[in-house]
C-alpha cells in the first residue's frame, strides 16, 4: 500500500468564500498552514473580494501563520478589492508584530494611508451603530 501524496486543492471556495489554507489562518491552526503550503497550496489565490491568506492571518492577528505565509513567498503587497493590504489589516487590528515582521518582508506603504483608512472605518463603525440605536436594533 502506498500513500498518496496529500495534494491540496487550494482553488476551490468553500460556501463561505475561504480556501482551507485561509481558514486554517483564521483560527491560528499553524500546523494545517504548513501542511497545505508543504502539498503545493497556492499562498496568494485569491476570493471574490481578492483576500489572501496572509490578509486573513494579518486582519485575525496570527503572527506564526502570516511568518509562514510570508516564507511561503505570500505577497505583502497585494491589496483587496477595497485599497486593503495586510500591513492595513495588521495595523487596524493593533498587530504590531505582524507590521513590523510585513514591513521586514518588504510591505510597503504611508503610515498616513494607514490612518487615514482607519480613521474612515472609525467613523463608518461609529456612523453604524449611531444608525443601530437609532433603529432600536442595537442596545447602547
Amino acid at each position: 500500500f502506498e500513500r498518496e501524496k496529500y495534494n491540496p486543492r487550494n482553488d476551490i471556495m468553500t460556501a463561505k468564500d475561504t480556501t482551507p489554507l485561509m481558514t486554517a489562518c483564521y483560527y491560528g491552526h499553524l500546523r494545517p498552514v504548513e501542511l497545505l503550503i508543504a502539498g503545493g497550496a497556492d499562498v496568494n489565490c485569491p476570493t471574490d473580494n481578492t483576500n489572501t491568506a496572509l490578509i486573513v492571518a494579518a486582519a485575525k492577528g496570527q503572527t506564526g501563520c502570516a511568518l509562514k505565509l510570508m516564507e511561503a513567498g505570500a505577497q505583502v503587497n497585494k491589496c483587496n478589492i477595497f485599497g486593503w493590504k495586510p500591513l492595513h489589516f495588521a495595523a487596524h487590528g493593533g498587530f504590531a508584530d505582524i507590521v513590523i515582521e510585513l514591513l521586514k518582508n518588504g510591505a510597503r506603504d504611508s503610515l498616513r494611508s494607514i490612518l487615514q483608512i482607519s480613521i474612515k472605518e472609525t467613523r463608518r463603525a461609529r456612523r453604524h451603530k449611531r444608525w443601530q440605536l437609532m433603529r432600536g436594533t442595537k442596545r447602547s
